[in-house]
C-alpha cells in the first residue's frame, strides 16, 4: 500500500492514510508513525509544510539529494559457485577520478564509460535454490545516471499515469546503458554478454514509482561534508510521535547505515538505548547512544 499522508493534529501524528487499489483509501490511527522515507518526502509531502516550523521546511528544501542509479538484473547461463568464483563485489571505473560521471549526471547526461558496481547475489547466498534455476547465476550491475524525466524521454504526466513503461524511447535508453553496463561487466567477467539468460532494468523512475523516492535517489541525502554527521536528520522530529529511519538519516545510507538508524529510531520510541542490546557487542555505540545525539533531539528543528 502506498502512504499518502502522515495524519498530524497540532504538532502530534495521529496516524496514516495509505492507498490501495483493492480496498482504497484508509486511514490507520497510530501514537507512533516510522518514517523510513526520504527526509524531502516525508517532512514537505507526507506531513506537509503547514504542519513543520518554516525553519525546518526551509532546511528540508536545501537539502542536496544524492545521484540516482539504475540497476541491471542478470540471469546468466553459468554457475559461479560451482566454479569456485571468489563471494565478492566489484567496483569497475574507467578512470581514477569519478567526479565527471558525478558532475555528468547531475546535468542529466549518461557517460559513454559509465561506472559500474556488480554484486552476485548466488554468491552471497549460495543455499537460496529460489534466485536461479541450476546452472544459472543471479547478478546485478549498477551504476550512476542522471534521474530527470527528460534524460529518460518521457514526462511527469507520462510517468504519473504509467504510460512511460511503454514509451520506445524510454525502451531504447533502458537498452542503451544496459549495453554500457555489459560492456563494463565483462572487464571482470568476460564474455558475459553472450551467457546472459534473463534480463531486467531499473531506473531511477522505477525507484519512483516503487518507492516515491525523491529524484529516484537510492541514497537519501547525499553524504557531503556539510550533510554529514549531525548535519544531518536524527531519529526524532519536532512532530510528537514522528520518527524517521532510513537512508537520510544520521548513521548514513547503506545496509549498516539504515541498519543503525532503525535502531536510532527504536531507541527513541522505547526510551532506552538499543545499540548494544541488538548488536550484542559492548564497545559498539549507534547514534542513539551518541550524547551529541541526545543533546540535538530537542533542538528547534527536531533534532536534525
Amino acid at each position: 500500500a502506498t502512504c499518502t499522508e502522515i495524519l498530524v493534529d497540532d504538532g502530534v501524528v495521529q496516524g496514516v492514510v495509505l492507498k490501495n487499489k483493492h480496498v482504497g483509501e484508509r486511514r490507520v490511527r497510530a501514537p507512533v508513525v516510522i518514517s523510513n522515507a526520504d527526509y524531502k518526502r516525508t517532512m514537505l509531502e507526507l506531513v506537509g509544510e503547514s504542519h513543520l516550523k518554516p525553519r525546518t521546511v526551509a532546511r528540508a528544501k536545501r537539502y542536496e539529494m544524492s545521484p540516482a542509479l539504475a540497476a541491471l538484473y542478470l540471469g546468466i547461463s553459468r554457475d559461479l559457485v560451482a566454479e569456485g568464483h571468489p563471494v565478492t563485489n566489484y567496483w569497475i571505473n574507467s578512470a581514477l577520478s569519478c567526479e565527471e560521471q558525478y558532475k555528468a549526471v547531475f546535468e542529466g547526461q549518461f557517460t559513454e564509460q559509465p561506472f559500474a558496481y556488480v554484486s552476485i547475489a548466488s554468491l552471497k547466498d549460495p543455499t537460496n535454490t529460489e534466485l536461479a534455476p541450476a546452472g544459472v547465476t543471479n547478478l546485478q550491475v549498477m551504476g550512476l545516471v542522471p534521474s530527470s524525466f527528460d534524460s529518460w524521454g518521457v514526462t511527469k504526466a507520462a510517468f504519473e499515469d504509467g504510460s512511460y513503461r511503454k514509451s520506445p524511447a524510454y525502451k531504447a535508453l533502458k537498452e542503451r546503458w544496459a549495453a554500457s553496463m555489459i560492456a563494463a561487466a565483462e572487464r571482470v567477467l568476460p564474455g558475459l554478454r553472450e551467457q546472459i539468460v534473463y534480463q531486467e532494468v531499473a531506473t531511477p523512475l522505477s525507484h519512483r514509482r516503487y518507492t516515491g523516492a525523491s529524484g529516484g535517489t537510492s541514497y537519501g541525502i547525499a553524504l557531503t561534508p556539510k550533510q554529514f554527521l549531525n548535519r544531518r536528520p536524527g531519529a526524532r522530529t519536532e512532530v510528537s510521535g514522528l520518527y524517521l529511519c532510513g537512508a537520510s538519516c544520521r548513521d548514513g545510507h547503506g545496509i549498516a547505515g539504515v541498519t543503525l538508524s532503525g535502531i536510532a529510531a527504536a531507541s527513541q520510541v522505547l526510551g532506552r538505548s538499543l545499540g548494544r542490546e541488538v548488536l550484542g557487542a559492548a564497545n559498539t555505540v549507534s547514534c542513539a547512544d551518541d550524547p551529541a545525539h541526545k543533546r540535538s533531539a530537542g533542538s528547534a528543528d527536531g533534532g536534525g
